[in-house]
C-alpha cells in the first residue's frame, strides 16, 4: 500500500514554545516509533549506510542530500505509523521534487561550510608557520570554534524535510521555520544535539552497526519535534 498524499500546509503557520523537557519526549517518541515499525526503519537505514559507504570519502557533498532524503522519508513513515498505513511499498517521500530541492540546497550549504572552514584551516597552518606559537594556537581555536559553531547553525535545519514532506511547506519557508523553532526553544533543541551527538558516538563503536537504531531514531525525534513546534 502506497502512503496517501500528505495534506497541504496551511497557509499561516506558527512557532511553539514546548516545555523544557520536550527534548526528551522527541527523543522518547523517536524510540517508540522505532520500537513499532522497526523492520522497515532498519532496511531504510542500513540501505542508507550502505549508500554512504559505497560514495567513500569522494562522496562528500552527497552525505546532506543523502541525509535530507532520509528524513524526509521517516517523517513520512511516522505519520504512516500514527495512521496505521502498511509500510510494504515505502513512504513515496522520495519522489517529492521540494524535498529533493531541499537537499540540493543543503548540500551547498554544506560545501561553503567546507570551504570556510578550510580557510581558516589554512590560515592556522600559514600563521603557525610564520608567526608566534601563541597566534598560531589562536588560529587553531578560532578555527575550531567557526567549525562548532557552523555545525550548531547547520543542526537548526533538522525539521526542515520533515515540514518539506509531511506539511507541504515551501523549502525556504521551511528552512526559516526550522531555524525559528530551534531558536525559540533552545532547550530541547540542545539537548536533541547533546544527546544524539552522543547516542551516534556510542551507536559507532561496535562497527557502526549500531547507527540503523541511533539514525531512525534520531530522524523520528526530528518528525515529532517539527509536529510539536510548528503549528
Amino acid at each position: 500500500m502506497q502512503a496517501s498524499d500528505t495534506p497541504a500546509a496551511a497557509p499561516n503557520t506558527t512557532i511553539l514554545q514546548v516545555p523544557h523537557g520536550a527534548g526528551l519526549a522527541w527523543l522518547a517518541a523517536g524510540w517508540a516509533c522505532f520500537r513499532r515499525r522497526w523492520q522497515p526503519l532498519v532496511v531504510l537505514s542500513a540501505g542508507a549506510l550502505i549508500l554512504v559507504w559505497l560514495l567513500g570519502t569522494r562522496g562528500g557533498i552527497l552525505y546532506p542530500m543523502v541525509a535530507t532524503i532520509y528524513l524526509g522519508t521517516v517523517a513520512a513513515y511516522c505519520r504512516m505509523d500514527r495512521e496505521g498505513e502498511a509500510f510494504l511499498a515505502g513512504s513515496g517521500a522520495w519522489r517529492n521534487p521540494s524535498l529533493w530541492l531541499l537537499a540540493l540546497i543543503l548540500a551547498a550549504v554544506s560545501m561553503v561550510q567546507v570551504m570556510i572552514v578550510g580557510a581558516i584551516a589554512t590560515g592556522a597552518a600559514m600563521q603557525g608557520l610564520y608567526s608566534a606559537t601563541h597566534f598560531g594556537k589562536g588560529m587553531f581555536y578560532a578555527f575550531a570554534f567557526a567549525q562548532l559553531l557552523v555545525m550548531l547553525v547547520f543542526s537548526t535545519i533538522w525539521m526542515a524535510p520533515a515540514l518539506v514532506v509531511e506539511r507541504r511547506v515551501k523549502v525556504g519557508r521551511a528552512l526559516v521555520l526550522s531555524v525559528a523553532a530551534s531558536l525559540r526553544n533552545p532547550l530541547p533543541f540542545l539537548t536533541v544535539v547533546v544527546l544524539g551527538a552522543l547516542m551516534t558516538l556510542v551507536a559507532m563503536l561496535p562497527l557502526g552497526l549500531g547507527l540503523i537504531v541511533a539514525m531512525p531514531v534520531l530522524a523520528a525525534a526530528a518528525a515529532r519535534a517539527a509536529d510539536d513546534t510548528v503549528a
